[in-house]
């Protein structure tokens, strides 16, 4: 899934225009940033928690070369997922089979009434 898809996700769950979903998915990541950025942890309730780690300096190899090179210590962003997320993905495709067949359909209202071989119109 990319942002497009994301967007296009959200705008028909919540029932939001596609701009609106998208300017919703923007402050969102850029809240998560500016957290980020500040030292803080961003959490997400049920999904799960984005923190900053200090990556230590160390020693590499070109690979054309074989030449050994100096990494920089650097922050990087982790992610740690929710309980409620791991579990989402840790069921079988049967399991989620079944539990998709639970959740309620789209409706999709049709105008003109569909042919059949009863109804030969």
């Amino acid at each position: 899934m990319n942002k497009g898809d994301l967007i296009t996700s959200v705008a028909r769950a919540s029932g939001l225009t596609k701009l609106d979903a998208e300017k919703a998915i923007n402050a969102t990541f850029q809240s998560i940033s500016a957290s980020l950025k500040n030292g803080e942890y961003a959490f997400v309730m049920g999904f799960g928690r984005f923190t900053i780690a200090q990556r230590q300096e160390t020693t590499g190899r070109n690979p054309r070369t074989g030449e050994k090179i100096q990494i920089p210590a650097k922050r990087v962003v982790r992610f740690t997922s929710a309980q409620p997320l791991k579990d989402a993905v840790a069921l079988s495709p049967k399991e989620a089979a079944k539990i998709e067949e639970k959740q309620p359909k789209e409706i999709v209202k049709v105008e003109k009434p569909l042919k059949t071989k009863n109804n030969k119109r």
